[in-house]
């Protein structure tokens, strides 16, 4: 969205049409910030389609304005960069502290409200009931992250459950 009002201008000048992606921070601070939503509204309305990850932006980028083709088209990934090298798996869980017969869950992302890893932990809680051998691993930092600890330890679950902080995009594959 960011480049939208440059697109924009440039698809009229050239009589293209305009194709906006969106990715969320984006639509988020357009419907924050007056200034920037009058911008993002702008450009919306001037696309002939909107791209992007989930419905929800979608949902949202049409109450900005978009209209014509909404597609959704979610991330797609590599599954070759998550290949790690031997040895590398039982040396991350040997750090965490989980033994080699842990079921090991990983959540990776910032660790903000709107990821929803409060859901995670309410989801591990009841399935760590039934299944003791069961971890949970969130990889990430966030405002989020002293209630997510909290709300660990008001769940009953913080011993199950550990918060391995900021990663490198290198070291996430050896976590997922």
């Amino acid at each position: 969205m960011p480049n939208g009002p440059i697109g924009a201008r440039a698809a009229s000048s050239h009589a293209l049409p305009l194709v906006m992606t969106l990715h969320g921070s984006d639509v988020a601070v357009s419907e924050r910030s007056r200034s920037i939503g009058r911008v993002a509204r702008w450009s919306l309305r001037r696309s002939a389609a909107v791209t992007a990850p989930s419905e929800d932006l979608l949902e949202r980028a049409r109450r900005l304005g978009a209209h014509g083709l909404l597609e959704c088209t979610p991330y797609g990934s590599d599954v070759s960069a998550f290949e790690v090298a031997p040895g590398v798996l039982e040396e991350v869980r040997r750090r965490l502290g989980f033994a080699s017969e842990s079921i090991v869950v990983a959540g990776v992302g910032r660790l903000i409200p709107v990821k929803g890893f409060e859901y995670l932990l309410e989801a591990h809680a009841v399935a760590v009931a039934a299944v003791p051998e069961l971890r949970l691993v969130l990889v990430g930092d966030g405002d989020a992250r002293s209630d997510l600890e909290q709300r660990a330890d008001e769940l009953g679950v913080s011993g199950t459950v550990v918060f391995a902080g900021a990663a490198a995009r290198t070291e996430i594959p050896a976590y997922m």
